[in-house]
């Protein structure tokens, strides 16, 4: 019978949420530690707010550390006025425990970091501050400072479900659908075309120049190659794109192969003709001195 008062109570503690906390938080340059997490999670959500003249700044966010882990998993709302006065944030691991640690942008005014809601962490609320946190004995992780307007997110971003639409309000349809030119250092695709090696074969059947002349002066394209008005109506898949241009610089090479021999072939020919005149003109030379 008293199971269910038990669990009762449980689920009312676990429901509760403590009374937001707020400390001032100076832009002096020192970070100011905000809690601790010992043997379990830490999960903090915060606002934070200065209103330094002309350049205020309002951010917002939840915050995931754990005792053992070098990292800070975070998911933060930020605006101002692009003078980057945003937060920065860091945590120091002991192993046992790790700590969470903010700094203000220097030279803003104090603003207000209030705890709205945690779980499984004890707070400092900035009782403690420290101007180099790498002589403290843990392991320091510094992240950059935030950036102004803007969804910031720490560590994997996983959508299991549904689509993403970056610029623009649909996805049309496909899992990334981005409204604009994407920057990037390397793209892998994933080949969902046979690779053209078969150009190599024995057996394959190159087309003759002559036909290849003929067929780009009727149609104005390369064979096997979409037009360029279908490309600019429906785009072209990188992977398919590349087989193709694969598919064409193997032809190519096969051409220029064909023709290197063919030229081999001409100066072998050239060379027996003038080997052939020389011998005619010694002929006639001798047989004008008789």
């Amino acid at each position: 019978m008293r199971i269910i008062p038990l669990l009762l109570f449980i689920t009312l503690v676990s429901s509760f949420k403590v009374k937001a906390q707020t400390f001032s938080l100076p832009g002096d340059g020192r970070w100011y530690k905000v809690g601790t997490a010992a043997g379990t999670h830490g999960y903090l959500e915060y606002v934070y707010q200065h209103l330094t003249s002309n350049n205020g700044s309002l951010s917002s966010g939840e915050l995931t550390f754990i005792n053992y882990k070098d990292l800070l998993i975070q998911h933060h709302q930020t605006m101002g006025y692009q003078a980057w006065n945003q937060p920065q944030f860091a945590i120091i691991n002991f192993s046992s425990s790790t700590e969470l640690w903010v700094k203000a942008a220097p030279g803003v005014i104090n603003g207000n970091f209030t705890i709205r809601y945690r779980q499984g962490a004890t707070l400092s609320l900035g009782d403690v501050s420290d101007d180099n946190l790498y002589d403290n004995g843990g392991r320091v992780t510094i992240y950059e400072k935030l950036n102004d307007n803007a969804n910031i997110f720490y560590h994997d971003l996983i959508v299991p479900v549904g689509n993403l639409s970056v610029g623009t309000t649909s996805s049309n349809g496909y899992k990334l659908n981005v409204n604009g030119t994407i920057h990037s250092k390397e793209v892998k695709v994933d080949v969902n075309f046979p690779a053209p090696d078969y150009v190599f074969d024995s057996n394959y059947s190159l087309m003759p120049l002559s036909e290849l002349e003929q067929y780009i002066q009727a149609n104005r394209h390369l064979p096997d190659v979409p037009p360029g008005n279908l490309m600019v109506k429906d785009g072209i898949g990188l992977s398919e794109l590349n087989m193709k241009l694969l598919k064409k610089i193997e032809e190519l090479t096969l051409y220029i192969i064909n023709q290197e021999k063919k030229v081999v072939d001409d100066k072998e020919k050239i060379h027996s003709l003038e080997e052939s005149v020389k011998h005619i003109n010694r002929i006639i030379s001798r047989t004008k001195h008789e």
